[in-house]
C-alpha cells in the first residue's frame, strides 16, 4: 500500500527513514513545496529513490538552479526541482558544493539535467563528474569567466561583449 502523506513536513520524514541521517541533515517546507538539504556525496542516490520510490514517483526534473553565497565556504546552493505527475507533488532537492569539488552528475537518473548542468558550468563553474557533455552553450570555448559568479570581477573588454572595437572612437 502506498502511504498518504498530509503534509510536505510529513512527506520530507519519510524520505529521510530510508538514508543515513546525515546524509539528509535537514528537511522543511516552504510554501507548501517539501525542501530536502542533502549532502553531496547523496544526491545522486537520493534523487534516484524520489524518481523510483512507489510513494514519491517524482519523473520530472523541471530545473536546476545554482546560486552563489561567496561569503561561505561551500558557496554554491545547487536546488533541484521535482514534480510527480502522479501525485502533483513537487520537491526541492538542495545541495550545497564548493567551485573547486565537483558534483556528481545527475544525468543517468534525469536525461534533461544534462543541459542545465552544462548551463550552472559555463555561468558558475561548478563542475560535474561524470557528465557525458560539458560543452560550452552561449559563451565562446575559450572564455575564462563565469558571469554569473558574485566574487569574481568581471573584467571582459567591450569589444568582446559588442563585437565591435570601441576605442578607435566611433562614427559620431
Amino acid at each position: 500500500m502506498i502511504p498518504f502523506f498530509k503534509t510536505p513536513e510529513e512527506f520530507g520524514q519519510y524520505v529521510r527513514l530510508h538514508f543515513a541521517k546525515q546524509d539528509i541533515p535537514e528537511c522543511s517546507a516552504e510554501n507548501g513545496v517539501t525542501v530536502i538539504k542533502v549532502i553531496r556525496a547523496a544526491l545522486t542516490r537520493v534523487l534516484q529513490f524520489l524518481r523510483d520510490d512507489p510513494a514519491c514517483r517524482f519523473a520530472q526534473l523541471t530545473d536546476i538552479c545554482c546560486t552563489h553565497y561567496p561569503e561561505r565556504t561551500d558557496g554554491y546552493l545547487l536546488a533541484y526541482h521535482l514534480l510527480s505527475l502522479t501525485t502533483g507533488r513537487r520537491l526541492r532537492v538542495t545541495c550545497a558544493t564548493s567551485a573547486d569539488v565537483a558534483v556528481d552528475s545527475v544525468s543517468p537518473v534525469f536525461q534533461n539535467a544534462v543541459w542545465y548542468e552544462r548551463e550552472i558550468r559555463e555561468m558558475f563553474g561548478v563542475s560535474f563528474e561524470n557528465h557525458p557533455d560539458l560543452r560550452r552553450l552561449l559563451t565562446d570555448d575559450g572564455a575564462r569567466v563565469f558571469p554569473l559568479r558574485k566574487s569574481e570581477e568581471q573584467t571582459v573588454p567591450p569589444e568582446r561583449l559588442t563585437g565591435v572595437d570601441i576605442s578607435e572612437g566611433g562614427d559620431d
